[in-house]
């Protein structure tokens, strides 16, 4: 499995706590590695003993996409990719519709219909809302879809 929890802006980044809970989930009840992708450089250390960050090209993700059984990610580039190469993917909404973004085939959006959703940039770069939006989206959640795909 491949897990991208991080976007180019840090307010749609799905919190690491969260990652944490679901590399637990998917070890236990399928025993498959989960490998950390992405460009942010974090510690990741105590989320997942497979970590590529900021350690692959563009060539190299998109390789690393190819070969995983499935990609869960917030909305950002990986998910595109993981729709052109038709690798099934969990894919995490904040801001935006999954209905208008979200790859056609293959793609299993997670999108929590707040009232506040979706929003526009100005309204979710100030969010009154402590960005619920991302950050209430749990593993559990994540594990549900999984058990379509897996």
């Amino acid at each position: 499995i491949a897990l991208s929890p991080f976007t180019s802006a840090e307010g749609r980044d799905w919190p690491l706590s969260e990652a944490k809970k679901l590399v637990q989930m998917i070890q236990e009840k399928y025993q498959l590695p989960v490998v950390l992708i992405g460009n942010k450089d974090k510690d990741v250390s105590k989320v997942s003993k497979y970590s590529l960050l900021k350690k692959t090209s563009i060539i190299q993700l998109i390789e690393v996409i190819r070969r995983s059984k499935c990609l869960v990610s917030p909305d950002s580039g990986p998910v595109h990719i993981a729709g052109a190469l038709n690798v099934p993917c969990v894919a995490l909404f904040s801001r935006d519709l999954p209905s208008r973004w979200a790859p056609k085939y293959n793609c299993y959006p997670i999108y929590l219909h707040y009232d506040c959703s979706p929003c526009e940039s100005e309204t979710f770069n100030n969010c009154p809302y402590q960005l619920k939006c991302i950050r209430n989206i749990t593993a559990e959640m994540v594990m549900e879809t999984l058990k379509l795909i897996l």
